[in-house]
């Protein structure tokens, strides 16, 4: 099971996620942040092997945060989720 930490500024989004049944059978949530910012202290605690992204957040946005992430770790598979 892949360790996966959501990363959204909607709370409506994040637990959207977190009740597919993709995730329930194939991922175990360790980790959901609202912001960037959240999103990188979050890595350094549970370090997920997945995580998926928006790109508009407040305090540090999708993509700057997906740099600072690629730093920790190359091979971080990310999937961008922005409406």
């Amino acid at each position: 099971m892949l360790k996966l930490m959501i990363v959204d500024d909607s709370n409506i989004i994040r637990r959207k996620i977190e009740r597919c049944d993709l995730v329930n059978k194939n991922f175990k949530v360790v980790a959901s942040a609202a912001n960037g910012a959240e999103a990188i202290k979050l890595y350094e605690k549970n370090t997920p092997q997945v995580v998926t992204m928006d790109l508009t957040m407040p305090e540090l946005d999708g993509i700057n945060c997906i740099e600072r992430l690629l730093e920790y770790d190359e091979n971080l598979l990310i999937l961008v989720i922005s409406a």
